[in-house]
């Protein structure tokens, strides 16, 4: 990012905006990671591709899904150090020989890896993973003192 003034600077596309509106989009961005992310999942794009991922707070367990297409269950690595789950796998590239005609590719290949961190109360050692038709499904059962058990409340009148 370049600046050419103290109230300007220069965008990843080289567009010259004002650092008030960069400040806003910024504070907005991450009130919306906020919002929308509040289990604190960081995606690490930088050096690795993202698996798409979704997280259900069941009663008695966290289920955690993962879209890994293309990959055997060979490919994927699961762990789960100091609270933090984290999916690493390979799609490996396959070489094909075209001919003589043209080849034409818009699929990703290169290591995935997403980083979950855990609540409290989960039992680490019961961690169970399945793997079927490109979905990665992971069962971490919460310990039996955190699961919320409902208990009716008597209304009194007086």
């Amino acid at each position: 990012m370049k600046h050419h003034a103290l109230d300007t600077y220069t965008d990843k596309n080289g567009v010259c905006r004002g650092m008030k509106q960069h400040r806003l989009e910024e504070l907005l961005s991450d009130q919306l990671a906020r919002l929308f992310n509040p289990w604190g999942v960081e995606e690490d794009q930088d050096k690795f591709l993202s698996p798409r991922i979704e997280i259900k707070d069941k009663e008695k367990a966290v289920v955690v899904s993962a879209e890994l297409p293309g990959m055997n269950a060979e490919d994927i690595e699961l762990t789960c150090e100091n609270g933090v789950l984290t999916i690493t796998g390979e799609k490996k590239e396959t070489q094909e020989d075209c001919g003589h005609g043209y080849c034409f590719s818009e699929c990703s290949y290169g290591v995935v890896r997403r980083q979950i961190p855990l609540p409290d109360g989960i039992e680490t050692d019961k961690i169970t993973a399945d793997y079927e038709k490109g979905i990665l499904k992971i069962v971490i059962p919460k310990q039996m003192e955190h699961i919320q058990k409902t208990k009716k409340i008597t209304v009194r009148s007086k």
